[in-house]
């Protein structure tokens, strides 16, 4: 029997290739859900976008996928740089308080919608 060359994958490219899965998912989730902030935008500025979000998440610690989708969102909902808009003091609070990564993404996601809520309700 012949013996077939078998396939060795580093871990970096293994990194490599679940960072260019994430970016392509996370590209056609953001082109669904924020068709209006995406459309003028290359798929090659959305990757940056989502690898510069995902570098500013981790600084928080938000380092599972779940935390880096929510603040992947609301990057798109507040803004690129939410967390140091002087308008939204809580945002920075919430993500440099003493909490577990899970917690401070819950009590984010939750003022995020009271916020949007509420200027929602201003404005109608």
């Amino acid at each position: 029997m012949e013996r077939v060359g078998t396939l060795n994958i580093r871990a970096a490219q293994l990194d490599t290739i679940s960072a260019a899965q994430l970016e392509v998912r996370a590209v056609a989730h953001l082109r669904e859900h924020f068709p209006h902030q995406t459309e003028a935008r290359s798929d090659d500025e959305l990757c940056n976008f989502i690898r510069g979000t995902l570098r500013r998440a981790a600084e928080y610690g938000l380092e599972a996928p779940q935390g880096w989708a929510h603040f992947l969102n609301i990057c798109m909902a507040l803004g690129p740089d939410f967390d140091a808009d002087p308008e939204l003091p809580w945002a920075r609070a919430i993500l440099i308080s003493d909490a577990e990564p899970s917690e401070r993404v819950e009590r984010l996601v939750d003022a995020v919608v009271d916020h949007l809520v509420a200027r929602a309700s201003m404005h109608s």
